[in-house]
């Protein structure tokens, strides 16, 4: 998929605060304070995790809507087990009125999702 604006990230001298603009929304990616930042945004590491997060969720909104099942919510907790991300690790909760089989195939779906694959991430 290829956006209509590319994605800018800038790091304008400032130590880590680092701006990124994705043509709609702008915000800032940083390191905490005890690492050298100012702390004005995610770091680059909580940014992946938001993404790969926001991507499973999203996806699942779309799977329970297309067939048309009773998603509540859906809360997706992730971690990295070592900060050089040897592995994510990724708990999936899913509130709904669903049968087992179906939630166990709806759970399959959530972690099949399009930024999954990209990565190629291991489950």
């Amino acid at each position: 998929m290829k956006f209509e604006l590319p994605i800018v990230v800038v790091n304008a001298g400032e130590l880590y605060a680092t701006s990124v603009d994705t043509g709609r929304l702008q915000f800032y990616g940083d390191e905490p304070i005890e690492k050298g930042g100012a702390d004005v945004g995610p770091t680059a590491h909580q940014l992946f995790l938001a993404s790969l997060g926001t991507c499973t969720a999203i996806t699942l909104r779309m799977y329970a809507n297309r067939k048309e099942w009773d998603l509540q919510k859906v809360t997706i907790r992730l971690n990295l087990e070592k900060l050089i991300a040897d592995g994510v690790e990724k708990q999936l909760f899913i509130r709904t009125y669903l049968w087992k089989e179906t939630l166990m195939m709806f759970r399959k779906a959530g972690f099949s999702s399009s930024l999954t694959n990209v990565l190629s991430i291991k489950h």
